[in-house]
């Protein structure tokens, strides 16, 4: 078995382009080894690159693969949000506040407050 590839064999041994058409003296086997690394080394760069890039597009695929914990329901979802301060459907928050603060809050007086229409029997009739 070879250490190098036929066609970068061929390459230094080529008397026209190769070894041969650049030495003026016998060659020996430094020579020759040299010239095989030096037209390998881009060869070895390429096939890193590429395994570096492959190395990482699966690392991507790994961290975007779906993650398989349990999902949860739709009741879970909504105590969750629940818990933080959200409120969903029927459990609207009644805002309560006080004749006093109505009326300092608008600058009214009791008899202006009393003369409001109450909002009961705007409620009676949307039902």
């Amino acid at each position: 078995m070879c250490r190098y590839p036929l066609d970068i064999l061929k390459a230094v041994v080529n008397p026209y382009a190769g070894l041969p058409s650049k030495l003026k003296w016998d060659l020996k086997l430094a020579d020759i080894t040299e010239a095989c690394e030096m037209l390998m080394e881009p060869r070895r760069q390429y096939d890193d690159k590429i395994r570096r890039r492959a190395e990482q597009l699966d690392a991507r695929d790994k961290w975007n693969a779906p993650r398989p914990a349990p999902r949860k329901t739709a009741a879970e979802i909504l105590a969750m949000f629940e818990e933080v301060g959200f409120e969903f459907g029927s459990q609207k928050k009644r805002i309560t506040v006080s004749p006093e603060e109505f009326m300092s809050k608008y600058s009214i007086s009791r008899a202006e407050f009393d003369a409001l229409d109450p909002l009961d029997k705007y409620r009676e009739q949307r039902s």
